[in-house]
């Protein structure tokens, strides 16, 4: 479900021949009506082109009043839509679980679900706590807060954070040093920039700490990486 609709997740629980499909947390109020419609009706769709079913008994209910253009719902969805219920739910019995796929194909299912491993491992990725904070750091060029500032960025305890990036076995310095030594080598590009300047835009206050800090960092001194431009 998070690469369908990032927003919104799902359980899916069979009771007897029901199957429900469970909403259990839902967008923020302003889009609340907007999330619904987007996966409601990209589910619908899916499940009418893949069985080649333009009538399907699903009942559909909606955490929110009936809204203004209540009508393109019916058109939509169907007939069997209940509005103001606790929670977002789709049930449908379970029989339709066992309808054959007229357009079925093993070699493009393997191939689909290999693309979605691949899809959601990025995402992962791209969402993991170490990257978040790289972005935040490289955002924040020339300010570099401190480990508590960030985590509060991230909308995380200090606490969370910090486990959180032992998960990944990632620590704020080597974010931070990492993001510092990007910044200090683009800086020494430009060879009207002095080496204490650029120790300064980088967080040091002499130019010797930050040589040393340097060449912890990359193995080369300042002046050598600015030999090579």
């Amino acid at each position: 479900n998070h690469l369908l609709a990032s927003g919104l997740n799902f359980e899916f629980e069979t009771v007897g021949e029901t199957c429900v499909l469970s909403i259990v947390s839902t967008p923020g109020d302003a889009s609340i009506e907007f999330g619904y419609e987007l996966f409601y009706g990209a589910l619908i769709n899916t499940l009418r082109g893949l069985l080649s079913a333009p009538d399907l008994c699903l009942r559909m209910e909606f955490p929110y009043a009936r809204p203004a253009h209540f009508a393109l719902y019916y058109e939509l969805f169907g007939d069997d839509l209940h509005f103001d219920n606790p929670q977002g739910r789709i049930v449908f019995q379970r029989d339709l679980l066992d309808t054959p796929l007229p357009s079925s194909n093993p070699v493009l299912r393997n191939l689909y679900e290999a693309e979605c491993a691949r899809l959601l491992a990025d995402l992962e990725e791209e969402n993991s706590v170490a990257e978040r904070t790289l972005r935040l750091l490289r955002k924040l060029e020339g300010q570099y807060p401190q480990m508590p500032q960030i985590a509060a960025m991230l909308n995380l305890s200090p606490r969370t954070y910090r486990r959180r990036l032992d998960e990944e076995q990632q620590s704020f310095q080597r974010l931070l040093d990492q993001v510092r030594a990007e910044h200090a080598t683009r800086h020494l590009q430009n060879k009207r920039l002095p080496i204490a300047s650029i120790a300064y835009m980088v967080g040091f206050s002499d130019a010797s700490n930050f040589r040393r800090a340097y060449l912890k960092w990359t193995g080369k001194t300042p002046r050598d990486v600015r030999r090579g431009y």
